[in-house]
């Protein structure tokens, strides 16, 4: 069954304590391997849809944000990140982004990003008829990196009370 959901930003399975680590991200390498996050990768696995996502890089004296997003995207395009969930609509859903290694056109940004779907995969990275890792590696693909672009932007990103289009304009 397919549905669309609400959840909030950090996973955490419903053995863990509360003084447990609630992470927003899932690293690939070890998602289907961890006590953490096996079960979630075997079940429950689930689309996070976007326009785009920022990632900052270190400069020699601050950060510099950047906004990653589609080649050619406009308003109303989406990409869709691989994730994981777990909980239910008595106690409401979390999630996490899986992460990878970056592409080669976006390592001079940051070392990892979100794992971005190919579009024609989708329907088989949500498939519960698929749960082994070596099942869902022949079954998923990942958009192709050169269908990725970047722009530096704003660092009013990092401040909550800035918000609007202007967020993913350009700067030199």
């Amino acid at each position: 069954m397919i549905a669309f959901e609400f959840a909030h930003w950090g996973y955490r399975p419903p053995w863990a304590g509360d003084d447990d680590p609630k992470p927003i991200n899932a690293k690939t390498e070890t998602v289907a391997t961890s006590r953490y996050f096996r079960s979630a990768f075997q079940r429950q696995r689930c689309l996070i849809p976007a326009n785009g996502w920022f990632e900052w890089k270190q400069g020699p004296e601050e950060k510099q944000p950047y906004y990653i997003t589609q080649v050619g995207a406009g308003d109303q395009d989406v990409i869709f990140f691989a994730g994981i969930w777990e909980g239910s609509t008595g106690t409401g859903f979390c999630t996490a982004i899986l992460t990878e290694p970056a592409a080669s056109n976006l390592q001079h940004i940051h070392s990892r990003q979100p794992v971005v779907l190919d579009p024609e995969c989708r329907y088989s990275w949500l498939s519960s008829a698929v749960t082994e890792r070596e099942q869902i590696k022949q079954v998923t693909h990942r958009l192709d990196p050169q269908r990725l672009t970047n722009w530096s932007v704003t660092a009013a990103v990092n401040r909550p009370d800035q918000d609007g289009p202007f967020i993913i304009e350009p700067v030199e």
